[in-house]
């Protein structure tokens, strides 16, 4: 789907969609002269986004989602402890070398305390050998925040509204979140399928990953 022509209504902008296949190849590549008026497709994304935002499925992967990241968060609790007892591992052993360094320098040189300062040093490199493996996160995770499908809502309502003052800044909002809109001609309007960018609840309205697709019903109406 693309836009196929534009118009102005009281003084702003409003675009007219259509196939894109026969809007750049023409009729003989597609049978399909369908167009759509913008108002009209942003209300039946909008029932779409409602329908699925507001289901037992997008509840159901909310939570899901929620308990991913108190899972992801617990994983880099623990890592940080293993940090933790792995700095200390080196603490030990540089101790111990200056340990054996400062006897060496107190008592002289002998044989069996050059052995031992060779061994302890082997330890220490060693120990900062697996310190060093070890991948320490750049930052901690945030705490896992709790959302709720009425908050969502709240924000596809927001668009909403937006799309009737600034058609433009809609568009912008929404490629945050949709990914794409699959409509397809019915005996009585159309059918919407409309795929969504998501992966992080934290993030919801903005571009990072997919969450699936929703696929509703806008009345056959639109």
């Amino acid at each position: 789907m693309s836009i196929v022509s534009r118009k102005v209504k009281a003084g702003k902008p409003y675009a007219q969609y259509g196939c894109s296949a026969r809007h750049h190849k023409g009729a003989s590549v597609c049978a399909n002269g369908l167009t759509i008026g913008e108002a009209r497709l942003t209300d039946a994304l909008m029932t779409a986004l409602r329908e699925y935002f507001a289901s037992p499925e997008y509840e159901g992967w909310l939570e899901d989602a929620y308990r991913a990241n108190e899972r992801a968060r617990a994983r880099a609790a623990r890592h940080g402890d293993t940090i933790e007892r792995l700095e200390g591992d080196v603490r030990n052993a540089e101790g111990r070398v200056a340990k054996v360094t400062e006897a060496i320098a107190r008592i002289g040189y002998s044989d069996p305390l050059a052995a031992k300062l060779r061994a302890e040093e082997a330890r220490l490199l060693d120990a900062r050998k697996v310190l060093a493996q070890a991948a320490v996160p750049a930052a901690p995770s945030p705490a896992p925040r709790a959302y709720s499908p009425a908050a969502v809502l709240a924000v596809v309502d927001e668009v909403a509204a937006a799309t009737l003052k600034r058609p433009q800044k809609a568009r912008e909002r929404l490629r945050g979140f949709v990914d794409a809109i699959l409509m397809t001609p019915t005996p009585d309007g159309y059918s919407v399928r409309v795929s969504l960018k998501k992966t992080n609840p934290a993030a919801l309205f903005s571009e990072d990953g997919r969450v699936g697709d929703s696929q509703r019903s806008c009345g056959g109406r639109i």
